[in-house]
């Protein structure tokens, strides 16, 4: 059994009310603005019913016999329309779907804590029931239902899995009790119930309940359990950092599909309930972190439809994706709603072994008494490619559900009923034609053409063999701990606009350049997880497609870490590529370093190459590296220092920048074990001229040293430029004294930044002579 979308009253009341705004919009546009005109006329079909029950406010599932409509209350149709029961229970807090019975549980009341079953088969509520709070502080009462057919799960506040019985109501227990780190997650679509387990043990903090989940070594699990009999089905053990599973991670009980996430990566998989070995990955990766979940609209044939639910809802405005779930393969995505497509609204019924039933409204009047149609139509479920019309019916209308052979329409105030006959190929539904001009390109945006080159420029290596991220967005955080890495694109297909109250026409050219003028107004708004460097408003670089503009920057610091971030926005024709990368890490010996500048430029401008070259269009010319008597390789501090670093008794070394990987960055970090520890961090850059911006190598590295320094002085005779932070402070509780200097040197185009901090007291100056002394050692090397 699939379960429902996830559906919200607000995304039906939106397409509802857009479809009345298109209405009254377009009611002097001539016939045939819209298309759908020329060609076989459509099919009229008849309704098979009509009930006022408004689908503003509502969600309709159809039952074994007949439909279940939750919204302000609850209400049962037969399948010829007829009213069954009406149960006015406030359901406003949140409503499950229906269950083989046609039961549906409810939440509501003060907090959202009493839980009540509407029974199927009278209306009346067979039991109600207060649910405690997990947290009298925190706990706002909420709970997520899965309604099986002999019980009910409650995922409540901190992840505890409470079950209650369908029959009375009577506690069956718990399944995951909270823990004091708030750390357990669960989901169920009623059938099945999935559980992230995350164990307390002696490094768990006594916060009952706040919702801070630190980041914690050691094993916990992730496991599956069966609504109904509460029996764990298997258990599968996960690292207990990066491990997560969010809302709608349950995405198919038949077949059994899971989203969980590993080390920060949300992945489709098919798994079956008796072996926890995770099949392919299916589709697209998901943002762990923006917690968004992929909500199912049906599965035929071994395809996979659905949509990301965040934004949109699934029937509307959404992209569909459509999976193959025996290769994991992506056969199809496409948008719902086309923007800037306001004559027409369309939604989506359902998913059957057919294809994907779509309502298109047109709601042109076409005289004084017409007040357009809906046209019932079908996309491939293969191709996702327009395959027939069904035929249409009066009034613009939502689709609503699709049962069998019928579907189900709504409007504000009634619901209707359509037997489907066969799609007919030779008549199209009706879609916008802009005004197109010869050159335009009209595919459909998307970022799948980043290759793995791209990604090891960036240093997003655990990407490479993922799949690509559905938002584009492409992230790995505390991978290794305390370092970050986010690389996003964004394509936008402009399209040609009409003429709108004092807003001209518009070709898609003209559209893109408007796209462009607002992406460059102001300066770049996204950073990484851990990055805090701020970019400037790009500038323009010549060469690059039709048009060009980008910005990059990087700072170095031991004692706050490394930071590198570009942005670029490419335009060719109709079509604009905006690439944004932000890397850093914020602890030195954390083996996290991001690559350099340079190489973060390169990265950008091969994801804005490919990225383009998937639309048939030709970026140009990479710009011209300025040199300026460059240094080409960074001294190895690792090797150079190692000898100092172990005779002031830092014997633990860990090498930041993995060797080969970039010679123009040498990184390594030496500390003794304990709190209170003496440690070393030394960085070497050796820095390229920049793609971007068209400063040379020695310019290139004194905007990288403007950027790193804080609180320090001027240091002369060391280099072109030297800075040092003196930092000499007492803890007040034990008196314990803390010696800390970090300096900033510049000779050229290479950087030299290290940080020593020593305790106890009265060290400052030999530390600062330390400091001095090992920076003169990494120039003479150099």
């Amino acid at each position: 059994m699939l379960r429902a979308p996830r559906r919200t009253a607000a995304s039906v009341a939106a397409v509802l009310l857009a479809l009345t705004a298109a209405a009254c919009d377009t009611a002097d546009e001539p016939a045939g603005r819209s298309g759908g005109s020329a060609g076989p006329r459509p099919a009229e079909l008849s309704v098979d019913w009509t009930r006022p029950v408004s689908a503003l406010n509502a969600r309709v599932t159809p039952t074994a016999d007949g439909y279940v409509v939750a919204g302000s209350g609850v209400t049962a149709l037969g399948k010829d329309g007829s009213v069954r029961w009406t149960q006015d229970v406030d359901a406003k807090c949140a409503a499950s779907e229906p269950n083989a019975a046609g039961d549906v549980a409810v939440t509501h009341g003060r907090k959202c804590q009493t839980v009540s079953l509407v029974d199927g088969v009278t209306g009346e509520l067979r039991w109600t029931v207060r649910i405690p709070l997990v947290s009298k502080r925190y706990d706002s009462g909420g709970m997520a239902l899965g309604l099986g057919e002999r019980a009910l799960t409650l995922v409540q506040f901190c992840g505890q899995v409470t079950r209650l019985a369908v029959a009375d109501g009577s506690r069956l227990g718990v399944i995951a009790p909270h823990d004091r780190k708030c750390a357990n997650e669960a989901d169920s679509d009623g059938r099945t119930l999935a559980v992230w387990h995350d164990p307390v043990d002696a490094s768990t903090p006594d916060d009952h309940g706040t919702g801070w989940i630190p980041q914690t070594d050691g094993e916990g699990a992730f496991a599956l359990y069966d609504v109904d009999s509460g029996k764990q089905l298997w258990h599968r053990a996960a690292g207990r950092r990066g491990g997560d599973l969010r809302p709608g991670a349950v995405v198919s009980s038949d077949p059994l599909v899971l989203a969980l996430t590993e080390r920060g990566h949300t992945t489709l998989r098919r798994f079956t309930r008796d072996d926890p070995t995770p099949g392919v990955a299916i589709g697209r990766q998901l943002d762990a972190y923006a917690g968004s979940a992929f909500t199912a609209l049906g599965v035929a044939g071994d395809v996979l439809v659905g949509s990301t639910t965040s934004p949109g809802d699934v029937r509307s405005g959404a992209r569909l994706y459509a999976f193959d779930l025996a290769t994991g393969e992506q056969l199809w995505s496409r948008q719902v709603q086309e923007p800037g497509t306001n004559l027409l609204v369309r939604t989506v019924a359902g998913v059957d072994a057919d294809g994907v039933v779509v309502a298109t409204s047109d709601a042109q009047r076409r005289s004084g008494d017409d007040e357009g149609r809906t046209w019932l139509h079908r996309w491939d479920l293969r191709t996702g490619e327009d395959s027939g019309v069904m035929g249409v019916v009066p009034q613009p209308s939502s689709a609503l559900a699709l049962d069998g052979d019928a579907v189900l329409l709504g409007t504000a105030d009634e619901i209707r009923r359509v037997t489907l006959p066969d799609a007919d190929p030779e008549v199209t539904a009706p879609q916008a034609e802009p005004a197109w001009q010869d050159g335009d390109v009209r595919d459909v945006a998307d970022c799948l053409a980043v290759s793995d080159r791209s990604l090891h420029l960036l240093a997003l290596d655990a990407s490479r063999d993922l799949p690509a991220p559905i938002d584009c967005h492409w992230s790995e955080t505390a991978e290794p701990s305390y370092s970050s890495r986010d690389l996003w694109v964004d394509v936008t297909v402009a399209r040609p606009t009409p003429a709108a109250g004092d807003q001209e026409a518009r070709t898609a050219t003209e559209a893109a350049e408007e796209v462009v003028r607002q992406l460059v107004a102001e300066a770049p708004g996204r950073t990484g997880n851990r990055v805090e460097l701020e970019l400037a408003p790009a500038r323009p670089v010549d060469g690059l497609g039709d048009e060009a503009w980008a910005v990059s920057a990087a700072d170095l610091s031991g004692s706050i870490g490394a930071d590198t971030a570009g942005y670029l926005v490419v335009r060719v024709r109709n079509v604009v590529v905006v690439a944004q990368y932000a890397g850093g890490f914020d602890v030195g010996y954390r083996h996290a370093a991001p690559p350099p500048l340079g190489q973060v430029e390169d990265g950008l401008l091969l994801v804005a190459r490919e990225a383009l070259a998937s639309y048939g269009l030709d970026l140009g010319a990479d710009p011209a590296r300025p040199a300026d008597g460059d240094r080409a390789a960074a001294p190895d501090v690792c090797a150079l220092l190692d000898r100092d670093a172990r005779g002031a008794g830092l014997l633990e070394k860990t090498v930041i920048t993995r060797s080969g990987v970039n010679p123009r960055v040498s990184s390594c970090a030496w500390t003794e074990a304990g709190d209170e520890a003496d440690d070393l961090t030394a960085h070497a850059y050796a820095v390229d001229g920049s793609r971007f911006s068209g400063a040379d190598a020695t310019a290139t590295a004194a905007a990288i040293h403007a950027a790193s320094v804080y609180d320090a002085r001027r240091v002369k005779g060391l280099g072109d430029r030297a800075d040092l932070l003196a930092s000499d402070a007492t803890v007040a509780e034990d008196g314990y004294a803390n010696s800390r200097r970090e300096l900033w040197l510049r000779k050229g185009n290479l950087l030299v930044n290290i940080d020593y901090s020593r305790w106890g007291a009265g060290l400052g100056r030999s530390t600062e002579d330390t400091v001095l002394r090992l920076a003169r050692k990494v120039l003479r090397a150099g």
